[in-house]
């Protein structure tokens, strides 16, 4: 029985004062990453993006029906579905301004209709590059007019909320805070009007 302590205590000494004496433990070298080495033969393509993220994620406009065509509750879902665009007509409106420029009328408040322009801006095409609560207003930049690139020349309009009474007055103006050509404000203010909910 000593002579097995014995041979114990060596062997234990032994591999301790072995594993001691290695220049690199487990951490260091857990740590460290190789670089990975190919042969010089091997093509290698270097600063392409092999997984190109695509411009816009597809949409789904409307979900498939899941009730039978012809069904009294079809023709229930389709009055609703004209009620409430009905109702988003006759919230958003465009008017002509005393100086002729169109101008768009939401019968909101200004906290509410801030908002839902925030939101109806979003779904348009023109980005919003800033937007300034206390001014009112969401500064959007024009694609449509450098073929949807943004570049030097991209005109930044204003889109400005007024208050009148119970509703609100959205003007869109140019860089020198005048109202904007009256084609550029009819396009941008509509395609606002058509996402407004």
């Amino acid at each position: 029985m000593r002579y097995l302590t014995l041979i114990t205590a060596i062997a234990t000494t032994t591999l301790l004062v072995g594993c001691a004496k290695r220049p690199q433990n487990y951490l260091t070298h857990a740590r460290t990453v190789p670089a990975i080495r190919t042969s010089a033969d091997m093509p290698v393509k270097r600063g392409k993006n092999y997984y190109p993220v695509p411009n816009a994620a597809p949409s789904v406009t409307q979900s498939p029906s899941l009730v039978p065509p012809g069904s009294n509750l079809q023709r229930f879902e389709n009055q609703t579905q004209l009620q409430q665009s009905f109702s988003k007509r006759t919230m958003a409106t465009l008017q002509q301004s005393n100086q002729g420029s169109p101008v768009m009328a939401i019968a909101e408040k200004p906290a509410v209709a801030w908002s839902k322009v925030g939101r109806a801006l979003q779904k348009t095409p023109y980005q919003i590059l800033d937007q300034d609560s206390t001014l009112h207003s969401y500064y959007v930049l024009d694609v449509k007019s450098t073929n949807n690139k943004i570049t030097k020349t991209t005109p930044i309009y204003r889109v400005y909320l007024k208050a009148q009474g119970n509703q609100t007055q959205v003007i869109l103006l140019n860089k020198d805070n005048q109202p904007a050509a009256k084609d550029v404000s009819q396009r941008i203010l509509t395609a606002i009007q058509q996402k407004v909910a």
